[in-house]
């Protein structure tokens, strides 16, 4: 799973791609850095699908998650 990922990874025993999400505090920190200039590593765009009830309340952890992926999907996002 991802989360063993990056403690293989923040251990130094390898590298990989992480989404930035998971690592955001690690790459601030410097505890971990991102690996730039080479060719055959680009960012890999994955869609995320979100199913939401037209007639039932988010709860506020759906909420937080449906704002962020307003934030940060850009010009695709869909309701």
């Amino acid at each position: 799973d991802l989360f063993m990922k990056e403690q293989l990874i923040s251990s130094g025993l390898g590298w990989g791609r992480l989404p930035i999400h998971q690592i955001e505090e690690k790459l601030k920190e410097g505890s971990l850095v991102e690996i730039k200039g080479i060719k055959s590593i680009e960012p890999l765009p994955v869609p995320i699908y979100l199913l939401k009830a037209k007639d039932k309340i988010m709860g506020p952890n759906t909420k937080k998650l449906w704002k962020y992926l307003e934030r940060t999907s850009g010009p695709n996002f869909q309701y």
